[in-house]
């Protein structure tokens, strides 16, 4: 297993970490915490020659992180899972990195809080952050950001539930 980053979502504040990403399917029926958190999500991307020789870029361009595009959801809607077909929105900004039609498709969708989007990342090796809010009938965060160059490759977390116990996380980091 390779790891790519390290992914952080730190309440009400922003730290110096990492994101990455990982498929997490959580269930957050039910949540009953209390407020509207902030959290800073932090994307740390560690895409280095003498970590991945075999899978680093020889040619230009360099090795480097596309926009983070991400959405604030509940357990009826997923913006990205393992197995399951991916919608155009998704499919054109793993193949190409635009997230136009993605940003488009999450207008529409009424399981959708809202959605959010984190500078690109110039190398292989960086960070990049956005800020987002939750609540208890929109817990679950999704993101995804793309590795450039290649064909369709993307890394991200997959409905990651904020709410534990009827208590928001105070932070949650993932090795991607």
């Amino acid at each position: 297993m390779w790891r790519l980053g390290t992914f952080v979502l730190a309440l009400c504040a922003l730290l110096d970490c990492g994101v990455g990403a990982a498929t997490i399917r959580q269930d957050a029926a039910g949540c009953t915490a209390r407020g509207n958190p902030v959290y800073s999500v932090v994307f740390k991307g560690e895409w280095t020659k003498s970590k991945f020789p075999k899978q680093y870029p020889r040619r230009r361009p360099p090795a480097q992180w596309s926009t983070l595009a991400g959405r604030v959801h509940n357990n009826a809607h997923f913006m990205w899972s393992q197995g399951q077909l991916a919608t155009p929105g998704v499919r054109l900004f793993a193949e190409e990195g635009k997230t136009v039609w993605l940003m488009n498709e999450g207008k529409f969708i009424p399981d959708v809080e809202s959605q959010f989007l984190a500078p690109r990342v110039g190398r292989g090796v960086g960070s990049t952050a956005a800020n987002i809010t939750v609540n208890n009938k929109y817990p679950l965060v999704s993101f995804m950001v793309r590795l450039v160059p290649s064909p369709d490759w993307f890394t991200g977390v997959s409905s990651l539930s904020l709410c534990e116990d009827g208590q928001w996380k105070d932070e949650v980091h993932v090795d991607l």
